[in-house]
């Protein structure tokens, strides 16, 4: 595209290059500003400079995100797990495994028609033969058995204490996402008033405050610090956005321009049809 806006014709007349010099420094510009060397000329156009601008912001942030997750990769230790999904778990004949019974999360799991949650369920049941405890309701029996080792839980949105919180690994990986709601009869009267009311908790932040208060567990453990984070292209899905409006402003520019040589054409053209005129 650079080498398109250089060898326009609303820039051809700012340059005696040829075709091929264009190209090679179209292409060097670019590739340099990807480890942030530049080129040799800026571009003289103010498409090409739209363009330009947008590539080096582009560049600028995509290599410092890489370079931020390369120190994070060789600063921060990885420890290897012993399963990091959810089929690997199922494949694991080492662990044991269950979840906090009595709730919805025990209901939506024994009903569920996905095959792999139907897997992890069917070994609870045959855990539970021998072992009742993996469907206890009691969530720090569960956590003990977790930090005696060889048992993974499944674990909702129950609130703990830091001294657990801190001393168990999470997998990360979200099993499922379900919602739940405050039921009424069919056609009760309560309803418009409970929507209002559940509504303006809602908006005013309250809900939000209980159930950080209530539910979420925030808790800041020794070498939370050092934690590695990778950084994905979701996360940085903006920088995306900057190139595509640049480029676009970019081409509207180009054609702007264009347009703008072609009009000073046609009055170089008519003042000179005039002037022969005048003079015959």
């Amino acid at each position: 595209m650079l080498f398109s806006f250089l060898a326009a014709p609303s820039f051809r007349d700012l340059t005696s290059r040829t075709t091929r010099s264009l190209l090679m420094e179209s292409f060097w510009y670019m590739l340099g500003a990807i480890f942030h060397k530049g080129g040799s000329n800026l571009p003289v156009s103010v498409s090409a400079r739209i363009l330009v601008a947008a590539w080096w912001l582009f560049t600028i942030i995509l290599a410092s995100v890489y370079s931020a997750n390369l120190i994070a990769v060789f600063a921060v230790p990885k420890t290897a797990k012993p399963f990091t999904s959810l089929k690997e778990l199922l494949q694991n004949t080492d662990y044991k495994w269950g979840l906090i019974g009595g709730g919805s999360t025990e209901q939506f799991i024994s009903t569920s028609t996905d095959p792999d949650i139907q897997a992890f369920w069917q070994n609870i049941v045959k855990f539970n033969e021998t072992d009742s405890s993996v469907l206890t309701g009691d969530t720090y029996q569960h956590f003990e058995k977790v930090l005696k080792g060889r048992y993974a839980v499944l674990y909702g949105h129950e609130r703990m204490s830091k001294e657990v919180a801190c001393n168990v690994e999470y997998l990360g990986e979200k099993l499922t996402v379900y919602s739940k709601g405050l039921a009424l009869p069919e056609g009760s009267p309560l309803k418009e008033d409970l929507d209002e009311i559940m509504l303006n908790l809602q908006e005013n932040g309250i809900l939000r405050m209980l159930d950080k208060k209530w539910l979420l567990n925030e808790w800041q453990c020794e070498g939370d610090a050092r934690t590695n984070v990778t950084v994905t292209l979701t996360d940085i899905q903006s920088i995306f956005y900057v190139l595509f409006i640049g480029l676009g402003g970019a081409l509207l520019s180009l054609i702007l321009e264009c347009l703008a040589r072609r009009a000073r054409m046609l009055l170089c053209s008519k003042t000179l049809n005039s002037k022969s005129n005048i003079e015959i």
